[in-house]
């Protein structure tokens, strides 16, 4: 059988991962033809004869049906993309800020196209979350997505709770084992969550959501106060993704640093792992759990990917509602808050509940927040150097008891 010719854009971690994968696998329905890169004088350990500078030298050969796009810059990245679809050949993606800014488009550019486009390496790593959605969920109603969704962020408050690391030498090691992104902003920030949380969103809600819709809180201004909280009350710091319903066509959708008790199944997810809970009307709550981040890790996920569209498959966007829901920013929940100044509680209309630092320069406060006023306040300065952690436990009683009340959430507690 005439096997099927692939490219691969992109030659960095996920791409030589992909490449070594593919080598150490037999009786392949395809093989890499050509990898296009962009810069001629790097220094790779392949034959100069298997690379391409050209991307048109690509898209003009008809003999190569399938892209494999890799690349750190979304720009080139969306380029690639479109022009795949254009062509009409298969794509395999594994940009999540690309695939969020712009998958509204590119699922209709598929969709007046004779291409197809998957992108389960764009999401957590190795978890097949989006073929699971797709598959196994098709017509079960979600009620809630929730999880750690970056890998590199993980790995350093791993090492910071469990080690006593410096948040700069877990940094450090994060980024020389290959499992932060080439500007770690973007996973540290909570950037790179968001973009996976927006890609889930499309297919665990059929609905299109936006990263200015997620209230995003990184975890660059960890200091030593939530640190020593955190292991004097046995907490971990997790930074959680949540996307969860609250009432009809209402949902809450976050990124925040969580402090989560040891009864909470994110509890032992450590390291680069990520984990994702689904939470079902008839199936109940799910747990998916596997590495989040490395170069072999994401580059099964493109071989997978590859395995998959070769054999015909492709996403079906079920009850697609370009509407969609609207957030609930009334909905209130509460937060541990350090800052420098009772400005910063009176800009968020803060309900203090406990003050946890009577006496000190600092404060380190626990009470109420609106979603709404968190989303004004990251406009502010003094967001960049207040710290912000979730209370998990509170916010999952409160969902419940929704859940109890109106049979609208269930939350897993």
């Amino acid at each position: 059988m005439k096997k099927k010719k692939i490219a691969l854009f992109g030659f960095g971690c996920v791409g030589q991962g992909l490449y070594d994968i593919i080598q150490q696998q037999n009786d392949l329905p395809f093989e890499i033809s050509k990898i296009c890169v962009k810069d001629p004088n790097k220094t790779r350990n392949l034959p100069g004869s298997v690379f391409t500078y050209d991307k048109h030298e690509i898209f003009n050969d008809n003999d190569i049906e399938i892209i494999a796009e890799a690349i750190s810059d979304d720009d080139e990245a969306l380029e690639i993309v479109k022009l795949a679809l254009k062509h009409g050949k298969k794509v395999v993606s594994a940009s999540k800020k690309m695939l969020a800014d712009n998958l509204a488009d590119l699922i209709e550019l598929e969709s007046k196209s004779s291409g197809v486009l998957i992108y389960e390496a764009s999401v957590c790593g190795s978890i097949p979350i989006l073929r699971t959605l797709q598959d196994y969920y098709q017509r079960s109603s979600i009620d809630g997505i929730s999880g750690i969704l970056n890998g590199s962020s993980n790995y350093i408050l791993s090492k910071i709770i469990d080690e006593d690391c410096s948040y700069t030498t877990a940094l450090r090691e994060a980024r020389e084992l290959g499992f932060a992104e080439t500007d770690p902003t973007l996973d540290v920030g909570g950037f790179d969550a968001s973009n996976k949380l927006c890609i889930i969103a499309r297919h665990g809600f059929h609905m299109p959501l936006k990263t200015k819709e997620i209230f995003q809180f990184g975890i660059r201004h960890i200091s030593e106060h939530e640190i020593a909280f955190a292991q004097k009350k046995g907490y971990k710091i997790k930074q959680v993704a949540i996307l969860q319903k609250t009432k009809p066509n209402r949902y809450l959708a976050m990124v925040i640093p969580a402090f989560v008790d040891g009864h909470h199944p994110l509890y032992k997810i450590d390291n680069e792992y990520n984990g994702v809970i689904l939470q079902s009307e008839f199936m109940g709550d799910q747990l998916l759990t596997g590495k989040g981040a490395g170069s072999h890790p994401t580059g099964w996920a493109m071989f997978s990917d590859l395995l998959a569209i070769t054999n015909g498959y492709r996403y079906n966007y079920y009850n697609n509602d370009p509407a969609g829901s609207l957030p609930d920013t009334d909905f209130a929940f509460n937060i541990y808050l350090k800052c420098t100044s009772d400005m910063v509680m009176i800009a968020l209309d803060f309900k203090l509940l406990e003050d946890l630092s009577p006496g000190t320069a600092y404060r380190f406060v626990y009470g109420s927040v609106k979603l709404k006023d968190l989303l004004k306040f990251r406009s502010s300065e003094n967001f960049k150097t207040t710290f912000i952690t979730l209370d998990l436990r509170y916010l999952l009683n409160k969902l419940s008891g929704i859940n109890e009340k109106k049979g609208i959430v269930k939350a897993m507690v």
